[in-house]
């Protein structure tokens, strides 16, 4: 990893990105956080919705990354204590991937390995995963659909 000296700020505090890592093609800064994984830049949404969204699940404007048992990082919207948050922003309700029951084999299949690469990083570090969704509806059925394909993710409501 190489060392890159960018400073940021959130909640209060100052400090120096001392760590570069690779996620997917994009180099981020980063600095370690104990032996839970990296805060690093958050990289914007396109969507103005959802890049307020990500941002409610952490104002710090930061994201965090782990990395993954079988190499490269898998990035998270928070960290709240020992749970890997990720923000699951439903923009068109009635079309969204995340109403799994309601879209066909292979877009269940896409959440459910995006699902496990999560679970897989969390493991390793002794972390769990929290999946914090703004659909009820979509709320209710990845948490039946988590239960039968046994993944351990805790899907919760959180308003837009």
């Amino acid at each position: 990893m190489l060392k890159a000296k960018s400073s940021f700020t959130g909640a209060g505090k100052v400090g120096t990105y001392t760590t570069k890592i690779k996620w997917g093609i994009l180099d981020i800064d980063a600095r370690p956080f104990g032996n839970k994984g990296y805060w690093g830049k958050r990289i914007a949404q396109n969507d103005s919705r959802v890049d307020a969204f990500e941002l409610k699940v952490n104002p710090n404007n930061e994201s965090f990354y782990v990395e993954h048992p079988k190499g490269g990082f898998v990035q998270f919207e928070n960290l709240n204590v020992n749970a890997l948050q990720d923000g699951k922003m439903v923009l068109q309700p009635n079309n969204s991937m995340y109403r799994v029951y309601d879209k066909p084999a292979f877009l269940r299949q896409k959440v459910l390995d995006e699902a496990i690469r999560q679970t897989q990083a969390a493991n390793v570090k002794g972390l769990k995963v929290e999946w914090l969704v703004s659909d009820q509806t979509a709320v209710n059925q990845l948490t039946q659909f988590f239960a039968e394909k046994n993944v351990n993710i805790i899907v919760k409501f959180l308003a837009e």
